[in-house]
């Protein structure tokens, strides 16, 4: 998860602005007469329509980005365009035409969506202004073989409005990536045509602003303050720093539970390693004596109890990390199969064990064999010889 986090940058900062909670109501019918599908009633009573557009409380409009690009703690500033979710649109090249959902800005900046493979041509550049990125699956869609020959070319994006009407806008394919959807990546200015076009509104961007902006410091140093900066001017921040802090909290919670848990295991087997050389002890008594009368001194005594259970420690620890090893390439299996079903791209490996780690769970292992071991062998070296040769 850090990795993920911190290979996107901490040095960013993501705007969004505040929105009041209320009902919206359908976009086309503010300034396309006649075309409402929302009753004078509905609005009257306040009533919430799914295609509607929440208007935000401060819009962040372009005057907005240029005064943050001009802040001296910012290194750049990338906006970002949402379009509907119901949005009604297909891909058309040459004759064939499919249909396909735009990636929102919350997919495309995500640790693992952000990391598909590039087939041909490249990925969009954060807050790039025109241009779309297919994804592998829309382009066999289109009955496209050769990826590399799509880059460059022109596609048409034709939207289709709830009644009827349709817009077309052409765009320049910028590439091809993995992906197991019907999926595009449009550029900023490409996706403000479309919204302009949908609402009715050319002035959008200066009245209801951008969705977001993903703004990026000089230096890690700077975020607090960018921060800050942000908050003054009535928008809404958060910066990866803060995601990754909740996450570390979240993971240090659980890492203390299973550590419990561990600990909790790690003293039953330490009990379980004790317990058995006791009994051994008892069981090898008249062994003992035999060993003291003809000569072993307690000191050999103690050293071989203390070595078998070193060596009980040594197996146990051979056979768990076998066992846990199995386990976590099982598991490894399972999560990249649901996940890549889900079509998660770029995972890695769930489950890892490094070489120190595993001779550090043997040797680990060893030592609480060995210290487990030391009260019954010591109890073993003290036994009387004539009374250990007595022993029924």
């Amino acid at each position: 998860m850090q990795r993920n986090i911190e290979a996107m940058g901490l040095e960013s900062v993501f705007v969004t602005p505040p929105r009041a909670e209320t009902g919206g109501f359908a976009p086309y019918a503010e300034t396309r007469p006649g075309a409402s599908i929302v009753s004078p009633q509905h609005m009257e009573a306040g009533g919430f329509d799914s295609y509607a557009d929440s208007r935000p409380e401060v819009p962040i409009t372009p005057a907005t980005v240029e005064t943050l690009r001009r802040m001296p703690e910012v290194a750049s500033v990338a906006p970002l365009v949402d379009l509907p979710s119901y949005l009604d649109l297909r891909v058309k090249w040459g004759e064939r035409a499919a249909p396909a959902r735009v990636q929102s800005s919350t997919e495309q900046l995500g640790p693992f969506e952000g990391s598909s493979q590039v087939l041909a041509g490249r990925q969009l550049d954060p807050g790039e202004a025109r241009g779309v990125v297919l994804s592998a699956r829309l382009a066999r869609d289109l009955g496209i073989g050769d990826y590399g020959a799509l880059v460059g070319q022109v596609v048409t994006l034709t939207v289709r409005l709830p009644r009827g009407e349709t817009g077309e806008f052409p765009v320049t394919v910028l590439g091809v990536e993995e992906g197991r959807r019907s999926a595009i990546e449009l550029g900023v200015e490409d996706a403000a045509d479309i919204k302009r076009w949908w609402y009715g509104q050319p002035d959008l961007l200066e009245t209801r602003g951008y969705d977001g902006l993903v703004v990026k410091a000089k230096s890690l140093a700077a975020v607090p303050a960018v921060e800050d900066q942000v908050k003054a001017m009535g928008f809404q921040a958060r910066s990866l720093r803060t995601f990754l802090d909740l996450a570390n909290r979240i993971f240090a919670v659980l890492n203390t539970l299973l550590g419990s848990v561990g600990g909790l295991a790690l003293f039953v087997a330490a009990l379980g390693v004790t317990n058995t050389m006791i009994m051994a002890v008892y069981e090898r008594t008249r062994e003992i004596g035999i060993m003291k009368a003809i000569g072993a001194s307690r000191w050999d005594v103690l050293r071989l109890f203390i070595v078998e259970a070193a060596l009980i420690g040594f197996l146990g620890g051979v056979l768990g990390l076998a066992l846990g090893t199995l386990l976590g390439r099982g598991v490894n299996w399972a999560a990249h199969w649901y996940l890549e079903s889900e079509g998660v791209q770029g995972i890695g490996s769930l489950s890892v064990v490094p070489w120190w780690l595993a001779l550090g769970a043997v040797s680990f292992g060893t030592l609480v064999g060995l210290a487990a071991g030391v009260y019954p062998a010591s109890r073993a070296a003290r036994l009387d010889p004539v009374a250990a040769l007595r022993y029924e």
